[in-house]
């Protein structure tokens, strides 16, 4: 596992991979644990705690590469994603659309509650 380098028990670190002779150094052993080794890894993809995907590979959200490749174009910076039914993790083309940042403030504020004195919370 590792590099493959033989070395002996003096020579690991503190971390119980080294303890274990598995790796060389805690160089080898951060280089090793990277993408699918890493303990985080899941195929591919980050899932935000509020439920948006993230493309682990490009580091972009899912619904836009969704959006980009039905309309064959690159998305504008300007040009928001709004998902139709609220659910960021439905990324299919017919639940997403193309709006501007104000007209995405609009849509998403209509389903925001207020307290007695107006305030949104």
């Amino acid at each position: 596992m590792g590099c493959g380098e033989e070395f002996g028990r003096e020579t690991c670190g503190r971390v119980s991979d080294y303890k274990e002779k598995r790796f060389c150094s805690r160089e080898c052993y951060f280089e090793f644990h990277q993408g699918k080794n890493h303990h985080h890894w899941k195929g591919g993809i980050k899932t935000r705690p509020d439920g948006y995907i993230r493309d682990s590979k490009t580091d972009r959200y899912i619904h836009r590469l969704v959006m980009e490749e039905h309309l064959g174009r690159t998305l504008l910076s300007t040009e928001h994603i709004h998902h139709i039914d609220g659910n960021p993790k439905n990324n299919k083309v017919s639940n997403l659309q193309i709006v501007t940042h104000s007209e995405h403030g609009k849509i998403e504020n209509r389903y925001r509650t207020r307290d007695r004195l107006g305030r949104y919370t």
